[in-house]
């Protein structure tokens, strides 16, 4: 069915005829129409997701992507309907972008840069990231911008401040990107304790280390080096291990624990080993150094 005689019909529909109703009252009617019915659409295939999964990251993975599919759908049927040949769109599209980059670059390079977070494939819902000086948990991603569960700022340790951030998807052009996911589901933490120097520091650092060991053991976390596939980023860690490292300071023996956890484990996993660890020098007779504190 051409455009001509989709208007013709929508006329015997609504009921007039002749001249009654103009052309472009028609195609204003005829767009309202399918968008309408594309929004519609798209809400009955949310909620047939929601009720098949009750996994809120697949959900909102979807949201996005049907989101995305159904403005294409939608901008592909207002073309047809206000565009019957190709040169006029051409034409129209032409003024339009003219507009846009003089009026609105950042609205271009945010839909730009919107591909090429998917291209890149820089980060999904549910992964931690670091744009710029905004960490969070991505909760949404969208063609203009993405929402971020802001951590850390005013928050120890990175943990949840309980507020969304919208961040521009153009500062992914411009900005750092540091995904704390992907790759390698990993992060090396460090816990620092400064031994008396009457201690034993050798003991010290032993216990430091078997008490990481037996926390990543039980756990459950078995870390591996991660093996790249295609042109994904290549990293290389020598050591997966606990390990301590030793520094002399006017206040004693500084011992630095560093372990790997899981992004959203830090401090906890820290508070678990110190926990560990006072207990163990206590038993130990190993004394802590507080006089830098």
């Amino acid at each position: 069915m051409d455009i001509q005689t989709f208007f013709s019909s929508l006329q015997q529909s609504l009921g007039v005829h002749g001249t009654t109703l103009p052309h472009s009252v028609a195609k204003i009617a005829a767009t309202g129409i399918v968008v309408f019915f594309i929004l519609l659409v798209k809400k009955a295939v949310m909620l047939t997701i929601s009720r098949l999964t009750t996994d809120h990251h697949r959900v909102t993975a979807a949201a996005g992507w049907i989101g995305l599919l159904a403005y294409m759908i939608i901008g592909l049927a207002v073309i047809r309907i206000w565009f019957e040949g190709l040169d006029n769109f051409l034409t129209f599209l032409g003024i339009i972008a003219v507009g846009l980059t003089i009026v609105s670059k950042e609205l271009i390079l945010n839909f730009v840069a919107f591909w090429v977070i998917i291209w890149r494939d820089l980060f999904t819902v549910g992964q931690r990231v670091q744009v710029g000086d905004t960490i969070g948990d991505v909760t949404r991603k969208g063609i203009l911008y993405f929402s971020l569960m802001e951590v850390g700022n005013w928050v120890e340790a990175e943990q949840s401040t309980g507020r969304l951030v919208r961040i521009p998807n153009a500062l992914v052009l411009t900005q750092p990107v540091v995904n704390y996911t992907k790759g390698f589901r990993y992060i090396w933490n460090e816990l620092t304790v400064t031994v008396d120097p009457e201690s034993n520091w050798r003991r010290a650092r032993e216990i430091m280390t078997e008490t990481a060991t037996t926390c990543l053991a039980e756990s459950g976390d078995k870390p591996k080096p991660p093996k790249p596939v295609g042109d994904e980023e290549f990293i290389i860690f020598r050591r997966l291990t606990p390990k301590v490292y030793l520094t002399l300071t006017n206040t004693g023996y500084r011992l630095t624990l560093r372990y790997l956890c899981r992004p959203r484990e830090r401090r906890d996993s820290a508070n678990t080993l110190l926990e560990r660890i006072l207990d163990s020098f206590e038993r130990e007779g190993i004394k802590v150094s507080f006089q830098n504190f």
